[in-house]
């Protein structure tokens, strides 16, 4: 808001149009280097303040909505190979042994950060995963409120729970899950992750890729979208689906069933040609109905 206020600072709302809106916003694109998300987020912001003031009756209309806005690409694709994650374990190991078990709660949940850590914004926080939260008999996680305001509950693997036994160790078992050596909580994840990656030699990967890392080797093993997309947490299966091309098993099973319904006209005599080529007489197969 203070960006907004600062480029149209001086100027009448009702004053302001929709081509100076973004043309503004456009040339903060470019000189700040925004990704398509970020511009998005200052739009929508501009827009939400046109609206409040258009429903108090302040100004009449809303020149924000007319800024399209920027075509985001949701579909990206990054995980571990299975050399990058031997690479990253061996360095983590060396380097940051204490962070080893939060690497592992956030491996082998595919939770979101925001759901592990908490979010810390000025206008909405939550603290984030708290043992309350973890039945490690029943071995179930809930989430509370998830980024779509819907409880979530995420089944434990023994991985995870063995990760999750060392934090538990460290904190009582008591309060928020994420804690450091000394019991000490974690709001965030720390600067360790992105130096193992740069120890690993690890190129294009974030944070949030380890959610993608875990849908990935799920679907790679059989495990079925509908479930997949219960342990991810995803609100919409059309999440789920990029992940689809990598569970092949089904679509060579079905289009094995071409061969058998519709035959290849193409089959080899069984005798050899008496030319000098030797080679195999192929013949077309005839069906009389």
């Amino acid at each position: 808001m203070k960006l907004l206020q600062q480029l149209f600072r001086g100027r009448l709302v009702e004053e302001i149009t929709t081509h100076e809106i973004r043309q503004k916003l456009e040339v903060e694109e470019e000189k700040r280097q925004w990704a398509p998300a970020t511009f998005n987020n200052y739009r929508l912001l501009l827009s939400m303040a046109y609206r409040i003031a258009v429903e108090a009756g302040r100004v009449k209309s809303n020149p924000a909505l007319g800024v399209k806005l920027r075509k985001l690409n949701n579909t990206r694709e990054r995980w571990f190979s299975p050399d990058e994650e031997q690479g990253f374990r061996s360095a983590l190991t060396i380097a940051y042994p204490d962070q080893v078990c939060e690497f592992n709660v956030l491996y082998y949940t595919g939770l979101r950060l925001g759901d592990v850590y908490g979010r810390h914004g000025k206008h909405y926080q939550s603290e984030g995963l708290q043992w309350s939260d973890i039945k490690l008999d029943l071995h179930l996680a809930t989430i509370p409120v998830d980024k779509n305001g819907i409880v979530k509950h995420i089944p434990l693997s023994p991985e995870a729970e063995a990760a999750l036994r060392i934090l538990g160790e460290r904190s009582g078992y008591q309060g928020r899950v994420m804690v450091d050596r000394e019991g000490k909580p974690i709001r965030t994840m720390g600067k360790w992750f992105w130096r193992t990656l740069d120890l690993a030699g690890i190129k294009d990967f974030r944070r949030h890729d380890l959610r993608h890392n875990l849908g990935s080797l799920l679907v790679q093993n059989g495990v079925p979208l509908q479930k997949v997309q219960k342990v991810l947490g995803h609100k919409d299966l059309k999440s789920t689906l990029r992940y689809a091309h990598l569970s092949n098993a089904d679509g060579i099973e079905a289009a094995s069933v071409l061969g058998k319904i519709r035959p290849s006209s193409l089959e080899t005599n069984p005798k050899t040609d008496t030319d000098n080529s030797g080679g195999i007489h192929i013949v077309e197969t005839k069906h009389v109905a």
